[in-house]
């Protein structure tokens, strides 16, 4: 097994190996309250580009005192969070005319 490829056994109990995917970042990180925003840049087998995007939680833990991130929310974040969501979906709607224009241009 090379150093690159992760092993798995899929349901019929074949192993097979996956190739691990490079570390990359987000293409904007923006705030929306406590939620934070991370665009992404993702691409499909077949090479076609498409923007997503990902919600974090930010808190500080009331007993350690630390700064964390969560990707859990419960009635009580639903306004901060619906309003996320809606500016990740501009944010990915923007990018993904962007990617259009680009393509077109070339």
């Amino acid at each position: 097994m090379e150093p690159t490829q992760e092993r798995i056994v899929d349901s019929k109990n074949k192993t097979k190996f996956l190739k691990k995917p490079k570390a990359v970042e987000p293409t904007r990180v923006f705030m929306s309250g406590q939620i934070e925003i991370a665009l992404w840049l993702s691409q499909t087998a077949t090479g076609i580009t498409y923007p997503q995007f990902t919600l974090s939680r930010l808190f500080t833990s009331q007993s350690t005192g630390r700064k964390s991130a969560s990707r859990y929310y419960d009635d009580t974040n639903e306004a901060e969070l619906l309003e996320a969501v809606r500016k990740g979906a501009a944010a990915t709607r923007e990018l993904r005319e962007q990617l259009a224009s680009n393509r077109k241009a070339a």
